[in-house]
């Protein structure tokens, strides 16, 4: 801390998961004092203000969500669990696994994302091809081929495209509506 007290002895193989210089901001939460942690060359979920484990080190990978769910992988494949529990929120596993909210998530099989609710069944039929692989350490003008957020009940989904010269990006743009469970392309 400010006062050179030791909080904590980093005694693993490493915490979080770095984007260049920075740890990754879905690797880690101040909020709800959680990290991720790596041993053995597995990951796991810990406390920040002391030496607790919340989830056992047993995943290739882990992306924090809040202090109710995350995702973990395994061989290859995303999974959604429930940090309460430990348990597979979705017992299906996907090749990319966004988190939208508390009732939502934006899944990719193949080369299709998909909007499903948290028993694994799709909202809408509807379904948005990818055109460039998501890279979660895209920077510098980079492409990150595939983006989601939420804001006021609407889930906007970005896919990169390469431009007709087929040197930069253009970006293709989603939107789903929630309210009225609508999905359009806007542009």
């Amino acid at each position: 801390n400010s006062e050179g007290k030791i909080i904590k002895k980093l005694t693993s193989d490493g915490y979080g998961n770095t984007v260049g210089p920075c740890f990754n901001q879905n690797t880690y939460s101040i909020k709800h004092d959680l990290i991720t942690e790596k041993k053995d060359n597995k990951y796991g979920i810990i406390k920040i203000s002391k030496d607790e484990v919340v989830i056992e080190h047993e995943f290739d990978d882990i992306r924090l969500y809040n202090d109710k769910y995350f995702k973990a992988k395994i061989d290859d494949k995303w999974y959604l669990y429930s940090i309460d529990n430990k348990e597979k929120v979705i017992e299906e596993g996907y090749k990319e696994l966004f988190i939208v909210n508390d009732e939502i998530v934006v899944t990719q099989i193949d080369n299709y994302l998909y909007i499903k609710d948290y028993k694994g069944k799709n909202i809408v039929e509807d379904k948005i091809e990818v055109l460039i692989e998501y890279n979660e350490g895209a920077c510098c003008g980079a492409s990150g081929g595939i983006a989601v957020e939420e804001e006021n009940g609407i889930i906007n989904i970005f896919i990169d495209e390469k431009t007709t010269d087929g040197i930069g990006y253009q970006e293709i743009k989603y939107e789903y509506n929630i309210k009225d469970k609508k999905l359009t392309k806007v542009k």
